[in-house]
């Protein structure tokens, strides 16, 4: 989440309030979880108290002067009349109240409310009939914002019944207020005071605030802005590379030749399309594929599915989500063809590749802390499916994209697939923190573009396939000059580089000082300053200066990517990392990584300095002259037109997505372990189809929706069960269930509810449940996925997930029973098919609605008659859930 300091942020983390010449010391009672230590605030689209201050004694002097700063967010920021306008009040007041006390009738408030034209402005209000606006808001602009609320006595008990606002003012006070509003019978005292939200401050919006400041005079709430900052900030300490190793580990030398007639390591080559005899079933060449297996095993194939059957199919399998009406036959070829054009698409096939790509928004181990910008390669990985970009620039951005020229900065954030690694922020053996991290690397790109499990070569040479130890670290070399952060997103140019210096030169040298002091007081270990305990060591002169340097850093686009300025051609900046011990920040340190082989994959036990290359099994280089030893090289080899395993992996994928199981079953395994293709032949005319089409994803896509092999259905057939048990020779249509966030989407799909804008920061999960996005825009923690997620067997981004597993537990249909989501959406649903009556069971036409609306048919007397009997006592809802409890919902058909 950004970051948001401001010159003097730092006194409202210090909690002071100015009354005078006294301060008084203010204590933090945060009730809600919406607000972070740097506060900023995001809604629940309900009334809430985030941040809440009380005063040491209450306060009932004449007058009081207050101070803060704020920035809307532009991307939550409703304009009318499209949206329903935003609300957002610093309050004071005598009680506390609860999370949800609203503090109005009486009480000031000083923010943002819809005004006048039904613009969103600043105003003063002590109730919602006496409002005073000012100015317009607009989006990610810093505001001040300065109020004053005045006593007509000295009394005590008088009321501060005058309340004026000024927007922006300069440190002089100004003549005539932006706005003023009068009360009589406001409060005579205050003792709490904090922000609050509303309804109108929905789940997507973010507000910063900070600066906030008390005082009784204008004066001395301005006269802290005049102080000094730091007029030499020190320079960041030099890298100091570490010591060489005192012993090299003598190991074997890789063997003279690698050799293997494995299958997946042979070339590809296109095979002729067959010719069955029912060739009239062939709508596509898959289908002639499929004919012919089927025929030399005298096996028939299924019929047709209905129509209803094949429009759920088409676009639960491209979007995840329900139809709403049946396509028919003659149109499904046009529905395809708009479905592979949407946002849905983007969105449920982008998910598939989450799970290869082992993508989650916190770093895993101990800490797990947050990646608050990782968000941007999911986003990558859904516009990349919506624009139809061709795989073999999909992987190379994902491989390389810091390398790639001119500087874009989407192909640095398609890096996120390098930097989604595992990151442990607690060791501080920086050979071992980084030694797991490339071999997280390693293992991922090996599994997800090659299709091969390299893992155990890390200590050994591969038990089954010919991948040797020295290939393991070959291949890892190519990723040792680069590292995982937040990388700023525009090439660095002279205040970027200002900034990051300032920030790590001060930072350091405070963090310095109190390891010195620590020293001197005997304190045995003084690697236990933690970073988060720096800024509290800091002077006030350095808690401002370093609370500047903070600000401009938090407003620069970023994104948890990949990067090494050893082989990028762009001089691009890491912002500073809330990591406890993060690798070494110095790019020095990256220009002197090696990669050694070790010894039973121990750090401590160094072998030989290994250079990139790629395992030798499929062949050298022509010439050692002309190579890079940059990712860019790796890609290029990976995309390669004659690779044998990229295309025949890929098209694999896409294959399982689509029927449930790959034409190799062992997706994340084309090794001799893994299965054997049922349809070899299939397998590389598709491989060859895909490069020979520049690459196009969607084109194999369509051979397989038009083919009458995926539009089968699943009746049964004796005679080709006993013969093919598996059916994996696609004799008929397997139906398969959901996945966890296709359930949920689907169910939000049908109530209406289902939010469908695109992209962004992720819902944070105190308020998934409030939420009604698409389920991939639910913050992905890897120790706390959203329950869903969980109960139906999703990914859990701590490993490349090649194919989820399925499992069938009690607390599956509960929670679709049960859940207060699935509660809210079926009494949406009942309240559309039948508003409330007084009677006590609802209509049959509800109930047959209610059929079409969820499954797109009619029930039979049967169903209805036992749906009707269910009601009677309970309520049409009761209904809705049973029909999300059905296979017939939960499975593709």
């Amino acid at each position: 989440m950004s970051r948001f300091v401001s010159i003097t942020t730092l006194l409202l983390f210090l909690g002071q309030i100015l009354t005078g010449d006294e301060v008084l010391q203010l204590t933090h009672s945060g009730q809600g979880e919406n607000a972070t230590a740097f506060f900023e605030i995001s809604g629940t689209s309900e009334r809430q108290n985030p941040v809440v201050y009380s005063l040491s004694e209450s306060f009932e002097e004449e007058t009081l002067f207050l101070h803060y700063r704020i920035r809307y967010r532009a991307e939550g920021l409703d304009s009318l009349p499209a949206g329903d306008g935003e609300f957002f009040v610093f309050w004071l007041d005598q009680q506390k109240g609860a999370n949800q006390s609203t503090h109005s009738g009486g009480i000031p408030n000083i923010g943002i409310h819809v005004g006048p034209k039904g613009a969103n402005r600043f105003m003063v209000r002590y109730s919602s009939a006496q409002e005073s606006f000012g100015p317009v808001l607009e989006g990610d602009r810093e505001y001040r914002v300065v109020a004053r609320l005045e006593k007509k006595s000295a009394a005590s008990d008088a009321a501060f019944s005058r309340l004026s606002l000024w927007v922006d003012p300069e440190s002089e006070i100004p003549d005539t207020p932006d706005a003023v509003i009068e009360d009589p019978k406001a409060l005579s005292s205050i003792r709490w005071v904090g922000f609050s939200t509303a309804r109108k401050t929905e789940v997507g919006d973010r507000i910063l605030i900070g600066d906030l400041r008390l005082a009784s005079s204008w004066d001395a709430l301005f006269s802290n802005t005049k102080t000094s900052l730091l007029s030499e900030i020190p320079a960041p300490p030099g890298f100091t590379p570490p010591a060489p190793p005192q012993e090299i580990a003598e190991v074997d030398p890789p063997p003279e030749e690698v050799t293997t007639d494995h299958w997946s390591f042979l070339p590809v080559e296109k095979p002729d399309i067959p010719t069955p005899e029912g060739s009239g079933w062939v709508r596509t060449p898959v289908d002639a594929f499929i004919l012919d297996a089927l025929e030399r095993a005298e096996i028939s194939h299924a019929p047709l599915a209905s129509n209803t059957a094949l429009t759920r199919r088409i676009s639960l399998v491209l979007t995840g989500l329900p139809p709403k009406d049946v396509v028919p036959s003659d149109q499904l070829d046009a529905y395809i063809d708009t479905l592979l054009g949407s946002q849905a698409y983007g969105e449920r096939w982008g998910r598939h590749w989450l799970d290869v790509a082992r993508w989650a928004e916190s770093n895993g181990h101990q800490h797990n802390r947050p990646r608050a910008h990782a968000w941007r390669y999911r986003d990558w990985v859904i516009d990349s499916f919506v624009a139809g970009k061709p795989y073999d620039q999909f992987l190379r951005e994902q491989i390389a994209g810091d390398e790639i020229a001119p500087f874009h900065p989407d192909h640095v954030i398609a890096t996120g697939f390098l930097a989604a690694a595992r990151y442990s922020g607690n060791e501080l053996d920086k050979a071992i923190q980084r030694n797991d991290i490339l071999v997280d690397i390693t293992n991922t790109t090996a599994k997800a573009f090659l299709g091969l499990t390299m893992e155990c070569a890390q200590c050994h040479d591969h038990f089954f396939d010919p991948v040797t130890q020295w290939d393991y670290y070959h291949l890892m070399a190519y990723f040792a000059k680069g590292q995982p952060g937040d990388v700023i997103l525009e090439p660095s140019h002279p205040e970027i580089e200002e900034a990051v210096s300032n920030r790590w030169g001060l930072f350091e040298s405070v963090r310095s000082r109190v390891v010195e002091r620590k020293r001197a007081a005997g304190t045995p270990e003084p690697v236990l300053v933690i970073p988060k305990s720096v800024p509290g060591a800091m002077t006030p002169v350095e808690k401002r200066t370093f609370a500047i340097i903070e600000s401009k850093i938090s407003d620069l686009p970023k994104a948890w990517a990949y990067y090494s300025p050893v082989t990028s051609p762009h001089d691009l900046e890491f912002a500073p990392t809330a990591i406890r011990w993060p690798l070494p920040f110095q790019k020095e340190s990256l220009e002197t990584v090696e990669t050694r082989f070790l010894d039973r994959g121990n750090v401590t036990s160094t072998g030989p300095v290994v250079a990139p290359r790629w395992p030798q099994v499929f062949g050298g280089f022509e010439s050692e002259e002309d190579r890079s030893h940059s990712r860019s090289e790796l890609a290029d080899w990976l995309t390669g037109p004659e690779h044998p395993l990229t295309a025949r992996v890929w098209v694999n994928r896409i294959w399982q997505w689509h029927f449930g199981r790959g034409l190799v079953e062992t997706s994340g395994d084309f090794g001799v372990a893994g299965a054997k293709p049922s349809h070899p032949e299939l397998l590389d005319w598709l491989a060859t189809e895909l490069i020979e089409s520049g690459w196009n994803t969607q084109h194999i896509q369509r051979l397989i929706l038009r083919s009458n092999t995926f539009r089968q259905g699943s009746q049964f057939s004796d005679n080709a069960s006993q013969r093919d048990p598996g059916n994996e020779l696609l004799w008929r249509w397997t139906p398969r269930r959901l996945e966890a966030e296709a359930i949920r989407d689907s169910i939000l799909a049908i109530s209406g509810s289902l939010d469908e804008s695109a992209g962004g920061p992720s819902i944070a999960l105190a308020s998934a449940d409030q939420s009604t996005r698409r389920s991939l825009y639910l913050e992905q923690r890897r120790d706390n996925l959203p329950h869903q997620q969980m109960l139906f067997d999703s990914a859990d981004a701590l490993t490349s997930c090649a194919k989820r597993r399925v499992s069938t537990v009690s607390l599956q249909p509960l929670w679709l029973m049960n859940n207060p989501v699935i509660a809210r959406e079926t009494v949406q649903i009942a309240n559309q098919l039948e508003p409330a009556t007084d009677s006590e069971a609802p209509s049959s036409s509800a109930i047959h609605d209610a059929f079409q609306r969820i499954l797109l048919r009619d029930p039979t007397d049967e169903e209805r008659i036992a749906l009707e009997e269910l009601t009677v006592g309970t309520s049409l809802e009761e209904a809705i859930a049973v029909l999300f409890n059905l296979n017939e919902f939960l499975y593709i058909p």
